[in-house]
């Protein structure tokens, strides 16, 4: 699991917010604003919670975040 193998939670292109749900499934929620747009460091992230099973979101407002665990859930 992501969460496990991580080496710190303030490593570059680490979630912004780190939620872990029903079952112990990791959430990152990376907060973005205006023409803000990823890094390369949390575009690795990324693919590093993808590919242990956790969810990623970008959120640019409170309705990504609902909309996300919606379509989750």
């Amino acid at each position: 699991r992501y969460w496990s193998s991580l080496r710190v939670a303030g490593k570059a292109g680490f979630p912004d917010i780190v939620i872990i749900g029903p079952f112990g499934r990791f959430y990152g929620v990376e907060v973005k604003s205006g023409r803000d747009v990823q890094s390369d460091a949390q575009r690795q992230c990324e693919a590093e919670i993808r590919a242990s099973g956790g969810v990623y979101i970008i959120c640019r407002q409170l309705a990504d975040v609902k909309e996300a665990f919606n379509n989750i859930y």
